[in-house]
């Protein structure tokens, strides 16, 4: 249940350049928020993103969130370290499967922001005319 309106990729702007990785970066913040067994500090960190009230270069003024990026990080590694062979080669096809579902999204949303603009330029305000014209 969300309380509290998301931003969108544009609020992004003010730290980010690339729409493109703005974009992206709401993405994961999205999934970020979600996922079940997350550390609870990086979910806590996805939510004030999203919401507006902390921006990205404020992230990394935060200790709370510096640390938990940290932790994550060595707990990513180590478990890269932990893999086998098999293991590895798994997680790489998970990996190639999940972007290209996340290209196949981008390609949708964009087609359907496309149509959306043109139909309102097609379906616009008309110009009215008055009578006896």
């Amino acid at each position: 249940m969300k309380d509290e309106r998301d931003i969108q990729e544009e609020n992004l702007m003010e730290d980010l350049e690339d729409p493109m990785q703005a974009r992206d970066v709401r993405r994961s913040l999205e999934q970020l928020r979600t996922i079940p067994g997350v550390d609870p500090r990086l979910q806590e960190m996805a939510r004030e993103l999203l919401s507006g009230r902390t921006g990205l270069k404020d992230i990394i003024e935060n200790p709370r969130y510096l640390a938990a990026l940290g932790d994550n990080m060595r707990e990513l590694q180590e478990r890269d370290d932990r893999m086998t062979p098999e293991e590895r080669e798994r997680s790489k096809e998970q990996a190639a499967e999940f972007f290209r579902q996340q290209e196949e999204d981008t390609a949708r949303e964009d087609a359907e922001r496309e149509q959306a603009a043109r139909e309102a330029r097609e379906n616009g305000p008309k110009p009215r005319h008055r009578g006896g014209q």
